[in-house]
Protein backbone atom coordinates (compact mmCIF):
# COMPACT_ATOMS: atom_id res chain seq x y z
CA UNK A 1 0.00 0.00 0.00
CA UNK A 2 3.20 2.00 0.49
CA UNK A 3 3.48 2.45 -3.40
CA UNK A 4 0.26 3.56 -4.47
CA UNK A 5 0.59 7.05 -5.73
CA UNK A 6 0.58 10.07 -3.98
CA UNK A 7 -1.59 12.59 -6.51
CA UNK A 8 -4.44 11.82 -8.30
CA UNK A 9 -3.71 9.78 -11.58
CA UNK A 10 -4.92 10.65 -14.89
CA UNK A 11 -7.32 8.46 -15.35
CA UNK A 12 -9.86 11.56 -15.66
CA UNK A 13 -10.64 12.67 -11.93
CA UNK A 14 -8.34 15.78 -12.11
CA UNK A 15 -10.00 18.08 -13.99
CA UNK A 16 -8.16 20.51 -16.52
CA UNK A 17 -7.74 24.05 -15.72
CA UNK A 18 -8.83 24.46 -19.30
CA UNK A 19 -11.92 22.46 -19.89
CA UNK A 20 -13.51 23.73 -17.22
CA UNK A 21 -17.40 24.48 -19.32
CA UNK A 22 -16.82 21.22 -20.37
CA UNK A 23 -16.49 19.54 -16.99
CA UNK A 24 -19.50 21.36 -15.89
CA UNK A 25 -21.56 20.43 -18.83
CA UNK A 26 -20.86 17.11 -17.86
CA UNK A 27 -21.11 16.99 -13.91
CA UNK A 28 -24.91 18.62 -14.36
CA UNK A 29 -25.61 15.95 -16.88
CA UNK A 30 -24.56 13.72 -14.02
CA UNK A 31 -26.49 15.30 -11.57
CA UNK A 32 -30.07 15.36 -13.66
CA UNK A 33 -28.57 11.82 -14.28
CA UNK A 34 -28.66 11.60 -10.67
CA UNK A 35 -32.13 12.59 -10.58
CA UNK A 36 -33.49 10.44 -12.45
CA UNK A 37 -33.29 7.71 -9.74
CA UNK A 38 -36.28 9.29 -8.67
CA UNK A 39 -39.02 8.16 -11.06
CA UNK A 40 -40.29 5.24 -8.66
CA UNK A 41 -41.37 7.62 -6.49
CA UNK A 42 -42.78 9.75 -9.06
CA UNK A 43 -46.14 10.67 -7.51
CA UNK A 44 -44.96 10.98 -3.78
CA UNK A 45 -42.88 14.36 -5.93
CA UNK A 46 -45.93 15.08 -7.76
CA UNK A 47 -47.88 15.56 -4.08
CA UNK A 48 -44.57 17.69 -2.88
CA UNK A 49 -44.05 19.82 -5.71
CA UNK A 50 -48.24 20.72 -5.63
CA UNK A 51 -47.32 21.75 -1.65
CA UNK A 52 -44.71 23.95 -2.68
CA UNK A 53 -47.06 25.80 -4.96
CA UNK A 54 -48.78 25.67 -2.53
CA UNK A 55 -46.69 27.30 0.05
CA UNK A 56 -45.84 29.48 -2.53
CA UNK A 57 -49.13 31.16 -3.26
CA UNK A 58 -49.65 31.20 0.89
CA UNK A 59 -46.80 33.01 1.33
CA UNK A 60 -47.73 35.76 -1.27
CA UNK A 61 -50.94 36.89 0.72
CA UNK A 62 -49.63 38.92 3.82
CA UNK A 63 -47.63 41.38 1.38
CA UNK A 64 -50.97 42.07 -0.60
CA UNK A 65 -52.80 42.93 2.17
CA UNK A 66 -50.85 45.57 3.46
CA UNK A 67 -51.51 47.51 0.85
CA UNK A 68 -55.33 47.92 2.02
CA UNK A 69 -54.22 48.48 5.43
CA UNK A 70 -51.82 51.15 5.04
CA UNK A 71 -54.57 53.15 2.35
CA UNK A 72 -57.58 52.00 3.76
CA UNK A 73 -56.92 52.44 7.66
CA UNK A 74 -53.81 53.40 8.88
CA UNK A 75 -53.30 56.84 6.77
CA UNK A 76 -57.02 57.99 6.65
CA UNK A 77 -56.62 57.58 10.70
CA UNK A 78 -53.28 59.09 10.67
CA UNK A 79 -54.77 61.89 8.50
CA UNK A 80 -57.56 62.80 11.10
CA UNK A 81 -60.52 60.98 9.75
CA UNK A 82 -62.11 58.57 12.06
CA UNK A 83 -62.01 54.63 11.21
CA UNK A 84 -63.25 52.04 13.82
CA UNK A 85 -60.38 50.09 14.55
CA UNK A 86 -62.41 46.90 13.76
CA UNK A 87 -61.79 47.93 10.07
CA UNK A 88 -58.26 46.69 10.78
CA UNK A 89 -59.34 43.21 12.12
CA UNK A 90 -59.95 41.39 8.84
CA UNK A 91 -56.49 42.17 7.19
CA UNK A 92 -54.95 41.34 10.30
CA UNK A 93 -57.06 37.53 10.53
CA UNK A 94 -55.46 37.98 6.61
CA UNK A 95 -52.22 37.91 7.65
CA UNK A 96 -52.52 35.38 10.52
CA UNK A 97 -54.40 32.85 8.55
CA UNK A 98 -51.86 32.94 5.22
CA UNK A 99 -48.75 32.53 7.97
CA UNK A 100 -50.39 29.55 9.46
CA UNK A 101 -51.13 27.80 6.42
CA UNK A 102 -48.01 28.90 4.86
CA UNK A 103 -46.37 27.05 7.90
CA UNK A 104 -48.34 24.06 7.57
CA UNK A 105 -48.00 23.43 4.34
CA UNK A 106 -44.26 24.08 4.04
CA UNK A 107 -43.65 21.22 6.95
CA UNK A 108 -45.91 18.86 4.72
CA UNK A 109 -43.54 19.83 1.73
CA UNK A 110 -40.33 19.35 3.48
CA UNK A 111 -41.02 15.99 4.92
CA UNK A 112 -42.25 14.58 1.50
CA UNK A 113 -39.55 15.75 -0.40
CA UNK A 114 -36.97 14.57 2.53
CA UNK A 115 -38.64 11.42 2.54
CA UNK A 116 -37.95 11.13 -1.28
CA UNK A 117 -34.57 11.90 -0.90
CA UNK A 118 -33.93 9.64 1.72
CA UNK A 119 -35.18 6.65 -1.00
CA UNK A 120 -33.15 8.33 -4.18
CA UNK A 121 -30.07 8.22 -2.08
CA UNK A 122 -30.43 4.67 -0.59
CA UNK A 123 -31.47 3.18 -4.06
CA UNK A 124 -28.09 5.32 -5.42
CA UNK A 125 -26.01 3.72 -2.91
CA UNK A 126 -27.54 -0.02 -3.32
CA UNK A 127 -26.90 0.48 -7.07
CA UNK A 128 -23.52 1.64 -6.85
CA UNK A 129 -22.28 -0.88 -4.60
CA UNK A 130 -23.93 -4.05 -6.45
CA UNK A 131 -22.55 -2.10 -10.05
CA UNK A 132 -18.54 -2.18 -8.55
CA UNK A 133 -18.99 -5.62 -7.62
CA UNK A 134 -19.53 -6.20 -10.74
CA UNK A 135 -16.40 -4.88 -12.28
CA UNK A 136 -13.18 -7.01 -12.58
CA UNK A 137 -9.91 -7.23 -10.32
CA UNK A 138 -8.58 -5.22 -13.17
CA UNK A 139 -10.39 -2.18 -11.90
CA UNK A 140 -9.61 -2.51 -8.10
CA UNK A 141 -6.01 -3.07 -9.12
CA UNK A 142 -6.06 0.60 -10.23
CA UNK A 143 -8.35 2.22 -7.87
CA UNK A 144 -8.00 3.14 -4.06
CA UNK A 145 -9.78 1.89 -1.33
CA UNK A 146 -10.32 4.95 0.64
CA UNK A 147 -11.76 6.56 -3.30
CA UNK A 148 -14.22 4.00 -3.52
CA UNK A 149 -15.67 4.73 0.04
CA UNK A 150 -15.24 8.17 -0.77
CA UNK A 151 -17.76 7.55 -3.84
CA UNK A 152 -20.18 5.12 -2.00
CA UNK A 153 -19.98 6.52 1.32
CA UNK A 154 -19.69 10.38 1.38
CA UNK A 155 -20.83 11.31 -2.02
CA UNK A 156 -24.14 9.74 -1.54
CA UNK A 157 -24.19 11.62 1.28
CA UNK A 158 -23.76 14.65 -0.09
CA UNK A 159 -26.06 14.23 -2.66
CA UNK A 160 -28.64 13.26 -0.44
CA UNK A 161 -28.13 16.94 1.92
CA UNK A 162 -28.37 18.35 -1.76
CA UNK A 163 -31.55 16.94 -2.74
CA UNK A 164 -33.03 17.21 0.66
CA UNK A 165 -32.53 20.96 1.30
CA UNK A 166 -30.66 22.94 -0.97
CA UNK A 167 -32.80 21.51 -3.79
CA UNK A 168 -36.09 22.16 -2.40
CA UNK A 169 -35.06 25.46 -1.11
CA UNK A 170 -34.34 26.24 -4.54
CA UNK A 171 -37.49 25.32 -5.96
CA UNK A 172 -39.24 26.98 -3.87
CA UNK A 173 -37.17 30.22 -3.80
CA UNK A 174 -37.44 30.10 -7.76
CA UNK A 175 -41.39 29.63 -7.52
CA UNK A 176 -41.35 32.74 -5.21
CA UNK A 177 -39.71 34.56 -7.24
CA UNK A 178 -41.72 34.04 -10.80
CA UNK A 179 -44.97 34.64 -8.80
CA UNK A 180 -43.78 37.55 -7.13
CA UNK A 181 -42.19 38.92 -10.49
CA UNK A 182 -46.06 38.44 -11.81
CA UNK A 183 -47.69 40.46 -8.57
CA UNK A 184 -45.19 43.29 -9.31
CA UNK A 185 -46.02 43.90 -12.89
CA UNK A 186 -50.10 43.33 -12.15
CA UNK A 187 -49.82 45.93 -9.04
CA UNK A 188 -46.82 48.46 -11.27
CA UNK A 189 -45.41 47.59 -14.17
CA UNK A 190 -42.80 50.72 -14.14
CA UNK A 191 -42.38 50.01 -9.94
CA UNK A 192 -41.52 46.17 -11.00
CA UNK A 193 -39.34 47.12 -14.50
CA UNK A 194 -37.52 49.58 -11.92
CA UNK A 195 -37.26 46.21 -9.07
CA UNK A 196 -35.10 43.82 -11.84
CA UNK A 197 -32.75 46.45 -12.72
CA UNK A 198 -29.86 44.31 -11.19
CA UNK A 199 -31.42 41.31 -11.36
CA UNK A 200 -29.03 40.93 -14.73
CA UNK A 201 -25.74 41.56 -12.69
CA UNK A 202 -26.76 39.33 -10.67
CA UNK A 203 -27.34 36.25 -13.31
CA UNK A 204 -24.20 37.46 -15.17
CA UNK A 205 -22.28 37.23 -11.91
CA UNK A 206 -23.77 33.51 -10.84
CA UNK A 207 -22.54 32.22 -14.75
CA UNK A 208 -19.08 33.81 -14.31
CA UNK A 209 -18.23 32.21 -11.06
CA UNK A 210 -19.71 29.01 -11.34
CA UNK A 211 -17.10 27.03 -13.56
CA UNK A 212 -14.65 28.29 -11.24
CA UNK A 213 -16.35 27.16 -8.46
CA UNK A 214 -17.14 23.97 -9.69
CA UNK A 215 -13.46 22.92 -10.52
CA UNK A 216 -12.62 23.98 -6.98
CA UNK A 217 -15.13 21.71 -5.48
CA UNK A 218 -13.81 18.79 -7.97
CA UNK A 219 -10.51 19.09 -6.80
CA UNK A 220 -11.69 19.44 -3.05
CA UNK A 221 -13.35 16.35 -3.42
CA UNK A 222 -10.58 14.59 -5.05
CA UNK A 223 -8.54 15.61 -2.53
CA UNK A 224 -10.69 14.35 0.45
CA UNK A 225 -10.90 10.67 -1.26
CA UNK A 226 -6.92 11.00 -2.15
CA UNK A 227 -6.86 11.65 1.92
CA UNK A 228 -9.27 8.84 2.97
CA UNK A 229 -7.19 6.92 0.56
CA UNK A 230 -4.40 7.15 2.66
CA UNK A 231 -6.01 6.24 5.92
CA UNK A 232 -7.27 3.22 4.46
CA UNK A 233 -4.71 1.94 3.28
CA UNK A 234 -2.68 2.82 6.45
CA UNK A 235 -5.14 1.75 9.93
CA UNK A 236 -6.31 -1.87 8.15
CA UNK A 237 -2.14 -2.27 7.91
CA UNK A 238 -0.36 -0.88 11.21
CA UNK A 239 1.19 -3.66 12.30
CA UNK A 240 2.87 -3.56 8.89
CA UNK A 241 3.90 0.27 9.54
CA UNK A 242 4.83 -0.75 12.99
CA UNK A 243 7.41 -3.61 12.52
CA UNK A 244 8.86 -2.17 9.95
CA UNK A 245 8.82 1.18 12.06
CA UNK A 246 7.08 3.56 9.12
CA UNK A 247 5.15 5.61 11.62
CA UNK A 248 7.04 8.99 10.62
CA UNK A 249 6.36 8.37 6.86
CA UNK A 250 2.95 7.50 6.93
CA UNK A 251 2.30 11.01 8.99
CA UNK A 252 4.13 12.46 6.27
CA UNK A 253 2.14 10.87 3.61
CA UNK A 254 -0.92 11.90 5.50
CA UNK A 255 0.56 15.61 5.92
CA UNK A 256 0.71 15.92 2.05
CA UNK A 257 -2.62 14.65 1.84
CA UNK A 258 -4.31 17.23 4.23
CA UNK A 259 -2.38 19.79 2.68
CA UNK A 260 -3.89 19.38 -0.67
CA UNK A 261 -7.16 19.15 0.73
CA UNK A 262 -6.27 22.46 2.46
CA UNK A 263 -5.55 24.19 -0.83
CA UNK A 264 -8.25 23.11 -2.57
CA UNK A 265 -10.63 24.61 -0.34
CA UNK A 266 -8.59 27.33 0.06
CA UNK A 267 -8.70 28.18 -3.73
CA UNK A 268 -12.77 27.97 -3.45
CA UNK A 269 -12.55 30.62 -0.52
CA UNK A 270 -11.16 32.71 -2.54
CA UNK A 271 -13.69 32.68 -5.61
CA UNK A 272 -16.76 32.35 -2.64
CA UNK A 273 -15.12 35.75 -0.76
CA UNK A 274 -15.71 38.01 -3.04
CA UNK A 275 -19.17 36.05 -4.94
CA UNK A 276 -21.49 35.89 -1.65
CA UNK A 277 -20.55 40.04 -1.05
CA UNK A 278 -21.28 41.33 -4.48
CA UNK A 279 -24.46 39.19 -4.47
CA UNK A 280 -25.40 41.47 -1.08
CA UNK A 281 -24.32 44.55 -3.17
CA UNK A 282 -26.79 44.10 -5.55
CA UNK A 283 -29.94 43.10 -3.80
CA UNK A 284 -28.87 46.48 -1.36
CA UNK A 285 -29.21 48.16 -4.74
CA UNK A 286 -32.22 47.19 -6.06
CA UNK A 287 -34.09 47.99 -2.40
CA UNK A 288 -32.34 51.15 -2.86
CA UNK A 289 -33.85 51.47 -6.19
CA UNK A 290 -37.41 50.74 -5.21
CA UNK A 291 -37.44 53.33 -2.33
CA UNK A 292 -36.32 56.04 -5.20
CA UNK A 293 -38.72 55.18 -7.36
CA UNK A 294 -41.30 54.99 -5.19
CA UNK A 295 -40.51 57.99 -3.50
CA UNK A 296 -40.75 59.93 -6.73
CA UNK A 297 -43.77 58.06 -7.85
CA UNK A 298 -45.60 58.96 -4.76
CA UNK A 299 -45.01 62.90 -4.45
CA UNK A 300 -46.34 62.62 -8.28
CA UNK A 301 -49.48 60.60 -6.95
CA UNK A 302 -48.53 58.07 -9.13
CA UNK A 303 -48.62 55.03 -6.46
CA UNK A 304 -49.74 55.53 -3.21
CA UNK A 305 -48.10 54.77 0.15
CA UNK A 306 -49.76 51.29 0.68
CA UNK A 307 -48.45 50.44 -2.86
CA UNK A 308 -44.91 51.35 -2.18
CA UNK A 309 -45.33 49.38 1.49
CA UNK A 310 -46.16 46.44 -0.50
CA UNK A 311 -43.68 46.62 -3.20
CA UNK A 312 -40.96 47.34 -0.54
CA UNK A 313 -41.97 43.93 1.43
CA UNK A 314 -42.56 42.11 -2.20
CA UNK A 315 -38.75 43.30 -3.01
CA UNK A 316 -37.27 41.99 0.05
CA UNK A 317 -38.68 38.22 -0.20
CA UNK A 318 -37.71 38.63 -3.84
CA UNK A 319 -33.99 40.23 -3.37
CA UNK A 320 -33.50 37.74 -0.35
CA UNK A 321 -34.78 34.52 -2.13
CA UNK A 322 -32.65 35.09 -4.91
CA UNK A 323 -29.42 36.15 -2.92
CA UNK A 324 -30.53 32.62 -1.37
CA UNK A 325 -30.55 30.75 -4.67
CA UNK A 326 -27.41 32.53 -5.39
CA UNK A 327 -25.86 30.87 -2.47
CA UNK A 328 -27.25 27.42 -3.48
CA UNK A 329 -24.55 27.53 -6.25
CA UNK A 330 -21.36 25.88 -4.07
CA UNK A 331 -24.17 23.65 -2.74
CA UNK A 332 -24.88 22.46 -6.73
CA UNK A 333 -21.66 22.47 -7.72
CA UNK A 334 -20.65 20.43 -4.56
CA UNK A 335 -23.45 17.97 -5.68
CA UNK A 336 -22.44 18.00 -9.39
CA UNK A 337 -18.85 17.06 -8.68
CA UNK A 338 -20.48 14.12 -6.47
CA UNK A 339 -22.67 12.84 -9.31
CA UNK A 340 -20.22 12.45 -11.63
CA UNK A 341 -18.02 10.88 -9.65
CA UNK A 342 -20.88 8.44 -9.04
CA UNK A 343 -21.27 8.11 -12.73
CA UNK A 344 -17.80 7.57 -13.43
CA UNK A 345 -18.59 4.46 -11.42
CA UNK A 346 -21.90 3.25 -13.21
CA UNK A 347 -20.44 3.86 -16.60
CA UNK A 348 -17.88 0.98 -16.24
CA UNK A 349 -18.95 -1.64 -18.50
CA UNK A 350 -18.66 -5.16 -16.31
CA UNK A 351 -18.58 -7.01 -19.62
CA UNK A 352 -14.86 -7.45 -21.81
CA UNK A 353 -14.61 -6.55 -25.71
CA UNK A 354 -16.06 -10.26 -26.40
CA UNK A 355 -19.52 -9.32 -24.33
CA UNK A 356 -18.50 -11.62 -21.59
CA UNK A 357 -18.51 -10.70 -17.77
CA UNK A 358 -14.90 -9.81 -16.63
CA UNK A 359 -15.46 -11.24 -13.43
CA UNK A 360 -15.85 -14.98 -15.13
CA UNK A 361 -12.79 -16.78 -13.56
CA UNK A 362 -11.55 -19.51 -15.47
CA UNK A 363 -11.92 -22.96 -14.23
CA UNK A 364 -9.12 -24.70 -11.97
CA UNK A 365 -7.08 -26.93 -13.96
CA UNK A 366 -5.19 -28.99 -11.25
CA UNK A 367 -4.04 -32.65 -11.28
CA UNK A 368 -6.72 -34.46 -9.32
CA UNK A 369 -4.97 -36.43 -6.60
CA UNK A 370 -5.82 -39.92 -5.37
CA UNK A 371 -9.33 -41.58 -4.57
CA UNK A 372 -9.79 -41.76 -0.59
CA UNK A 373 -9.53 -44.91 0.97
CA UNK A 374 -11.91 -46.31 2.63
CA UNK A 375 -9.28 -46.80 5.93
CA UNK A 376 -9.26 -43.09 6.58
CA UNK A 377 -8.38 -41.81 2.89
CA UNK A 378 -5.13 -39.36 2.79
CA UNK A 379 -3.62 -37.76 5.41
CA UNK A 380 -3.81 -34.14 6.38
CA UNK A 381 -0.34 -32.92 4.30
CA UNK A 382 -2.09 -34.80 0.87
CA UNK A 383 1.14 -36.48 0.40
CA UNK A 384 0.32 -40.98 -0.23
CA UNK A 385 1.94 -42.99 2.49
CA UNK A 386 3.28 -46.15 1.01
CA UNK A 387 1.18 -49.59 2.75
CA UNK A 388 3.66 -50.72 4.87
CA UNK A 389 4.33 -46.82 6.69
CA UNK A 390 3.41 -46.81 10.31
CA UNK A 391 0.91 -44.44 10.14
CA UNK A 392 -1.13 -46.60 7.70
CA UNK A 393 -0.63 -49.85 10.02
CA UNK A 394 -1.63 -47.69 12.69
CA UNK A 395 -5.07 -46.63 10.90
CA UNK A 396 -5.85 -50.09 9.89
CA UNK A 397 -5.62 -51.32 13.41
CA UNK A 398 -7.41 -48.74 14.68
CA UNK A 399 -10.22 -49.50 11.73
CA UNK A 400 -13.43 -51.21 12.98
CA UNK A 401 -13.39 -52.76 9.80
CA UNK A 402 -10.04 -54.26 10.29
CA UNK A 403 -10.57 -55.31 13.56
CA UNK A 404 -13.18 -57.35 12.59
Amino acid sequence: SNKLPLKPNSSGDSPSPNASKKITTGSFAALIRVLSFAGPYWRVVAIGTVLALATTFASLVPPYLTMPLVDRVLIPQQSGEHVAIGAALPYLAGLAAAAILASSLGWGRTWILAWVSERITADMRIRTYAHVQSLSLDFFATRRTGDLISRIGSDTERLNNYVSISLIDFFSNLLLVVFTSIVLFTISPLLAVMTLVPFPFVIWLVYSVRGRLHQGFSRSRIAWADMTSVLADTIPGIRVVKAFAQEKREISRFRRANHRVLEANDHVNITWSYFGPLVTLFSEFGILVIWASGVWLVFNNTVTVGTLTAFLAYISRFYGKVESMVRMVPATQRAAASAQRICDLLRRSPLDKRGRPRTMMPAPRGRRGPPARAGGGRSGSGARRRPGSSGSRAKTAASPRASA
